[in-house]
């Protein structure tokens, strides 16, 4: 009998670490910051810094402001599923600052349209 309470104390120490071992493993995984809402966030902030980009390479004022809008809604869908905290961490990336940025960059194309196009002014919402 003596043996078969060593084999228990034996199986209920092994099931109570495999257990601690467990919870603790479970707790890494979902408090990760790489969680899918995060993984899916940075992906969109990575397309808003790909439509910024092109945006600074086109001439033509109706493109780069279609470009500026893409970027912008990027950034805000990312904004949006992921919390901005989480996105500056991992990527380094300012979003407040980036999304003044853009919304300077938008502001001040739309302007040279209005300017450029007088037809237009009206038709363009400024973003002020």
């Amino acid at each position: 009998m003596v043996v078969d309470s060593k084999v228990q104390v034996q199986n209920s120490i092994i099931v109570t670490v495999g257990l601690l071992v467990l919870t603790i493993l479970s707790k890494v995984l979902t408090d990760s910051p790489h969680s899918l809402n995060t993984q899916s966030g940075i992906l969109l902030l990575s397309q808003a810094l790909k439509w910024r980009k092109i945006a600074s390479q086109d001439s033509q004022p109706f493109i780069k402001l279609q470009h500026l809008i893409f970027a912008n809604a990027y950034i805000s869908a990312a904004r949006q599923i992921s919390k901005d905290s989480e996105l500056e961490n991992i990527t380094g990336a300012d979003l407040l600052k980036l999304k003044k940025v853009l919304d300077q960059q938008t502001q001040a194309t739309i302007d040279s349209l209005n300017s450029k196009c007088p037809k237009l002014r009206g038709k363009l919402y400024s973003l002020n």
